[in-house]
């Protein structure tokens, strides 16, 4: 029905479209029954339906349509075991006060994992500069968006310009003290100034392996350069450390490709050190500084949760709904998020048998993407150590898919 000229029109267009829409805080709210806790309003407890969904849904209905995907064989036989005991672990999860929530983050996590074999099947397929062309489009866009609101203090077109969020209320906002001054911190469309920090870091990233695989010409120059610089700027007004660390981790990882064990070593090194620190903030670092004291709060009481359900953890994206119970402080009760600590918030959400079970699929289904799904973790583990919207918030889910394809295709030693 097809040619081949016309799907690849399509499949860049509909790729482009979703990598413009990763930033995007644009949603509709499927219900707000989910969302109370003690008459506490919480918006991690919000099923969302975000703009990027739709997308989504666009591209495997055009991918199925044009048939274009081929399944890989997966023997229901030999792994029954594993099945059953997945699902019936899944279904253990929903047993809590929050099964919607619960069940939405299933779906969440079946979406992304199915995202990522779509895209793997259609990048070969994809022309790097077409691409590259579409992520400095967007991060040109997202920069400026982010400057103008950190120059002019002030929201640029309101929550219709994909999601941007009412820089009026200056009490709920990210502020820093520069150059004497208290301001808000530039957000882009995205929920906070950290994710709009880590997209940019994503695609500073992605563009360096784009531009490694085309024939560089003065525009692809200029506009890489202008678009970097602006992404910089934008990365360095955010005050993120993390994701500017995550930026300057990946140029040295690109540059030395080491192995998966030896990532996996210094992952599990730096982790343990720096949560040990983090936990106890008032004695290593001696500081009262009310960002690393909350984090503090929240990760001890994910340790507490593991404590106290260490083999399945408080369900599914249900650490806010039981944080209160579990905080040494009642500065939870206001502050109420998830833990700034990745790890420590999945251990104790699904606990032992639940990061048990995601290792054997991982090592089940995707050998292939050892080295990529460790160079992806080890690329953004100081956001994975003090930050937690890579795996709570839409976009931060799609930013890791960016890194983990991005990898996977253009950096993996064993990709053809």
């Amino acid at each position: 029905m097809f040619n081949q000229k016309t799907k690849s029109l399509i499949n860049h267009l509909l790729i482009s479209a979703l990598i413009f829409a990763i930033p995007s805080n644009l949603f509709l709210v499927l219900t707000e029954k989910t969302a109370y806790v003690h008459g506490l309003r919480i918006d991690y407890l919000l099923p969302k339906f975000y703009l990027s969904d739709i997308i989504f849904l666009l591209l495997t209905s055009w991918v199925f349509f044009s048939k274009q995907i081929k399944f890989p064989k997966f023997e229901i036989k030999n792994n029954l075991f594993l099945i059953t005991a997945t699902g019936a672990f899944l279904l253990f999860q929903l047993i809590t006060k929050q099964p919607i929530v619960v069940g939405w983050q299933i779906i969440k996590i079946i979406e992304i994992v199915w995202l990522i074999f779509l895209l793997k099947s259609l990048w070969p397929k994809l022309k790097p500069s077409l691409i590259l062309i579409s992520t400095n489009v967007v991060l040109i866009f997202q920069s400026t968006i982010g400057l103008l609101q950190f120059f002019n203090q002030k929201s640029v077109a309101g929550y219709w310009l994909l999601g941007e969020p009412n820089l009026a209320r200056p009490i709920d906002l990210a502020k820093q003290i520069i150059f004497g001054q208290n301001l808000i911190l530039p957000y882009g469309t995205t929920a906070h100034p950290n994710v709009l920090a880590g997209f940019i870091a994503a695609i500073l990233i992605l563009n360096i392996l784009l531009f490694k695989k085309i024939k560089p010409n003065k525009l692809a120059i200029f506009s890489l350069g202008f678009s970097s610089f602006l992404g910089i700027a934008a990365l360095l007004l955010t005050g993120s450390w993390s994701a500017g660390l995550s930026l300057i981790i990946a140029l040295i990882l690109i540059k030395l490709k080491p192995t998966s064990k030896n990532l996996i070593v210094m992952m599990i090194a730096i982790w343990v050190v720096s949560t040990i620190i983090i936990s106890k903030a008032n004695i290593f670092l001696n500081t009262t500084n009310p960002s690393i004291v909350r984090r503090q709060y929240l990760n001890q009481s994910a340790i507490m949760m593991l404590i106290d359900h260490p083999l399945v953890g408080v369900g599914l994206n249900n650490f806010t709904t039981q944080v209160e119970k579990y905080s040494p402080t009642r500065e939870v009760v206001r502050f109420t998020q998830p833990a700034h600590n990745t790890f420590l918030l999945i251990l104790s959400e699904i606990g032992i048998l639940g990061v048990t079970f995601a290792i054997f699929w991982l090592k089940k289904l995707n050998k292939p993407w050892i080295w990529s799904l460790t160079m992806t973790c080890a690329t953004i583990l100081p956001i994975l150590t003090l930050d937690h919207y890579l795996y709570t918030l839409q976009t931060g889910n799609l930013i890791f898919a960016t890194l983990l394809l991005s990898f996977k295709n253009f950096l993996d030693p064993r990709q053809k």
